[in-house]
């Protein structure tokens, strides 16, 4: 596929083929701070050859990776560092949530605990303590 064969090329590669297709293009979109954005020339470069094939556009010769393009003239651009390696073993996967736990019918509490408000007596409620304090300047 594209994807395979744009992960062997180079940064610079890549900007050339993007630069033959696009000629329009600027070197400052894809240079940040003296380095690459390998990411963003992969998805414009697919998305240039997308539009060129829904376009119908005739086949363009092949990319002239030798040719002068005075912009990359004396640049020592840096490719991004590669992604560190994957680390030998995979990390092992988190341990599954204890399963709830169902009441069976002998652990069920008995219904008459559960008493609706609206039905609920306030006539066995203990008094407050402390009762309500005097209003203050009543002596």
């Amino acid at each position: 596929s594209m994807g395979q064969e744009n992960a062997v090329k180079s940064d610079e590669d890549l900007y050339r083929e993007l630069k033959w297709l696009l000629p329009t293009t600027s070197l400052d979109i894809y240079v940040t701070a003296g380095t690459w954005q390998r990411d963003l020339l992969l998805v414009d470069l697919e998305l240039i050859k997308a539009h060129r094939r829904e376009a119908g556009a005739p086949e363009v010769a092949p990319v002239d990776l030798k040719k002068v393009l005075p912009e990359l003239q004396g640049r020592h651009i840096k490719s991004h560092p590669p992604e560190a390696p994957a680390p030998l073993a995979p990390p092992a996967p988190p341990a599954p949530p204890p399963a709830p736990h169902v009441l069976n019918a002998k652990e069920a509490p008995p219904r008459t605990q559960y008493v609706s408000t609206s039905t609920a007596s306030f006539r066995n409620l203990p008094p407050r303590y402390p009762p309500n304090p005097p209003s203050k300047g009543v002596v």
